[in-house]
């Protein structure tokens, strides 16, 4: 049935002995699925938030008087669920707290929100603010060797999965098997790009955070050690001026808006040896894709440069121009191989490199040092990701596709078998806007952000790296737990500050909606 939301005016280097730690989870016997109609792990219908009001009188003013409403849901929900919250003018009327989050156990337990009146200074005529409740969703997802992060809709980060060192950022060395917020990082973040044992962020402003493992310098600190970093901390030199980022498994490149490099971390300087501060290598760099001991380059001319870490980057035959965009992969567990993949600007997929799975695509097992054509997808794809021995691309169409690797489910089309073509990811045959399949040598997995901001997981999840509460595999795409994204539509509240009557007179409106006074 449909569920909906009613707001009540109220007054690898996986070290030694971690891989045991693996099966200490017990399966969730959960029903994944934030829909309202499910089938095959495919939502079929969104959900509705729907507002009623119960009382039309209220009394705050600028003086920061307050009144609040209550949140709860229709009916229990399947998976967690996250509601996001913001005021259209915070310089008005504020809103607290941010976000609510519903659970199988508190679905019906009303959850308060706070309307404060702010001072703006002014005598100024009725002022009329909107509170916007919507589902929480992702913009962007980075997959790891058994943690996930992703960029939300408020621009803040959260992850889940594995966080043996601190990868996840919460200030703990505790698995989540549900996504948590990175300590310091609720908003202003433009990307997340995630390794082994680390995870790195983009803010805004153009600045580098990153948190974890620092046992090859891949947090950019200025040391290496075998000691994490379980928060976020600036990169020296790096607080501003970064256009993107990338991790490959213990190292970690950026792409300065002046169009220059800068690599730190396993093997990342102009010699095979760890570089423990960001170092200049090349410029003329538009983005980086970083495999597990594999780089590739989009140069600004359109053209691709490949090579290992801390080695030189070198032209791809065929792909001196016309790129439009690339990824790095790894091609086997023990990391001996490479995997390249671009797309070109005519939207035609190309790989090279291992073939020991038909991560190639081209119907054969047959290795390439030059680029290949991926049957069937010569034309209209818009993005693709290299990772552990297994492809995945995203159709101009919205449509996301698999090769390769099948091992734990990673292909996401319902088996384990191991495909030499591109097949449909069950259920992600439109209204995909992104994914990533995971470079690290065993990790199994794969990822994908909605058209309308949901994430969603399939293949291995010892550690909760799927983000559903489980620890358990998926042949298929499952939602993760709290990122609804658009499955939730948009709700609003008015609120109105009103200048016009002196503070402390209580404001009866006809429409039902929250008022407030202002003093003046």
């Amino acid at each position: 049935g449909l569920r909906s939301l009613r707001v009540v005016m109220s007054g690898s280097h996986r070290l030694p002995g971690a891989v045991g730690r693996a099966l200490r989870f017990a399966a969730a016997a959960l029903l994944l699925a934030i829909s309202l109609l499910v089938a095959a792990s495919t939502v079929a219908a969104a959900a509705t938030i729907s507002v009623t009001v119960s009382d039309g009188s209220t009394s705050v003013d600028e003086s920061g008087t307050t009144d609040t409403f209550d949140v709860v849901l229709s009916e229990q929900p399947a998976t967690s669920a996250v509601v996001s919250l913001s005021s259209s003018d915070p310089g008005e009327v504020t809103v607290s707290p941010a976000t609510l989050t519903f659970t199988t156990e508190n679905w019906n337990s009303a959850q308060t929100v706070t309307v404060t009146g702010v001072d703006d200074g002014e005598v100024d005529s009725a002022q009329t603010v909107t509170i916007t409740l919507s589902g929480l969703g992702v913009t962007s997802i980075s997959t790891g060797y058994g943690h996930t992060c992703a960029v939300t809709t408020a621009g803040g980060v959260k992850c889940w999965g594995d966080n043996q060192y601190g990868m996840l950022g919460d200030g703990t060395t505790t698995d989540r098997l549900i996504p948590v917020d990175v300590s310091g990082l609720t908003g202003g973040v433009a990307a997340i790009a995630v390794g082994t044992y680390h995870s790195c962020a983009l803010t805004t402003s153009g600045g580098v955070k990153c948190w974890g493992f620092n046992h090859h310098g891949q947090l950019g600190s200025g040391t290496a050690s075998w000691t994490s970093s379980l928060t976020p901390a600036d990169v020296p030199g790096l607080t501003s001026g970064v256009a993107s980022i990338d991790t490959g498994s213990a190292w970690t490149c950026v792409v300065t808006t002046a169009g220059g490099a800068k690599c730190w971390g396993y093997g990342s300087g102009p010699s095979p040896t760890d570089q423990y501060l960001p170092e200049e290598l090349t410029s003329g760099v538009a983005s980086f894709s970083l495999g597990h001991t594999y780089q590739c380059a989009l140069t600004t001319s359109g053209g691709a440069k490949c090579g290992t870490s801390g080695g030189a980057l070198g032209d791809v035959e065929g792909l001196t121009s016309g790129v439009a965009s690339i990824s790095a992969g790894t091609s086997q567990a023990n990391s001996v191989g490479y995997l390249g993949c671009a797309v070109t600007t005519s939207g035609g997929a190309k790989c090279w490199g291992k073939n020991n799975y038909g991560q190639l695509g081209n119907g054969t097992t047959t290795d390439s040092p030059t680029p290949v054509d991926v049957s069937g997808l010569t034309s209209g794809v818009a993005s693709i990701s290299a990772g552990e021995a297994t492809v995945c691309a995203v159709t101009t169409s919205g449509g996301a596709k698999c090769w390769g690797n099948n091992s734990f489910g990673r292909v996401g089309d319902g088996t384990t078998t191991d495909r030499s073509t591109p097949v449909d990811v069950s259920g992600l045959t439109s209204g995909v806007a992104s994914i990533d399949s995971s470079d690290d040598p065993n990790s199994n997995y794969t990822c994908a952000v909605t058209t309308s901001g949901g994430a969603t997981c399939w293949g291995l999840n010892q550690f909760g790296q799927l983000g559903d509460g489980t620890t358990t595999q998926r042949l298929t795409p499952v939602p993760v737990s709290g990122l609804l994204g658009g499955l939730l539509s948009s709700a609003t509240v008015s609120v109105t500050n009103s200048s016009a009557v002196p503070g402390g007179l209580s404001v009866v409106q006809s429409d039902g909606s929250t008022g407030t006074t202002e003093s003046g």
